[in-house]
């Protein structure tokens, strides 16, 4: 596939951003079957830190989502946060999911979903309306999702740490999580649009975005 790709992409990318700015669904490539935290280990060993961490946390692991984010320039896929959340919002999270659910769902599972959507990404009008907008999203996201599944090359990171991840000590691991966790109680936008334990997608930048904001704004002063 050609670099021609790159705009189309973008343009779906900055729909979703818009019509979703606090609520995004997170993508993966079809290749990367990942449905949990667990699906990106390589080794035994490995779970097992990650279980400890969880726990750590008092959190429930079926609760724990994946933020994503995508560069095309180096054909990466970035899990730039962690968070844990509602299980309505949890399944908001996942294409898969609402597709699933747009199909085979009840039609008051459904409403429920559109209303914690509606609510979360601050938008006041009428459910006729929001469910429009609700599938728009999820059909871009998966549209973006088929775009980069036939992407060649196309790779996946935790933070900064290329899958799967190998090599990696347990205190390292339990470092990068820390690192990538957050916690979207702390988040403005979830104390005025939420009242329940829901995830705030891009209510502030992520700690890979913060990191590649940092190394652009360097070089810009280099050049000053």
């Amino acid at each position: 596939m050609s670099d021609s790709i790159q705009g189309p992409l973008n343009e779906l990318i900055d729909i979703l951003k818009a019509k979703a700015p606090h609520l995004a669904p997170a993508i993966f490539p079809t290749q990367y079957r990942i449905n949990s935290i667990f699906d990106i280990i390589s080794f035994r060993g490995m779970f097992n830190s990650m279980k400890d961490w969880i726990d750590s946390q008092d959190k429930d692991d079926k609760k724990m989502i994946m933020c994503t984010s995508i560069d095309y320039e180096s054909r990466s896929i970035v899990i730039s946060h962690i968070m844990f959340v509602d299980p309505f919002d949890a399944k908001l999270a996942s294409v898969e999911k609402v597709m699933k659910a747009l199909i085979l769902g009840r039609e008051d599972e459904i409403s429920i979903l559109v209303q914690r959507f509606l609510k979360l990404n601050n938008y006041k009008c009428n459910i006729e309306d929001g469910r429009a907008i609700f599938q728009e999203v999820y059909h871009v996201a998966y549209a973006i999702k088929v775009i980069i599944s036939n992407i060649p090359g196309m790779k996946l990171q935790l933070g900064d740490y290329p899958l799967p991840l190998t090599n990696i000590t347990d205190s390292e691991i339990k470092k990068m999580l820390d690192h990538l966790h957050c916690d979207p109680t702390t988040s403005s936008s979830y104390k005025n649009n939420s009242d329940s334990d829901a995830v705030i997608h891009g209510s502030e930048p992520s700690p890979h975005e913060r990191k590649k904001r940092r190394r652009s704004s360097h070089k810009k002063s280099n050049l000053m």
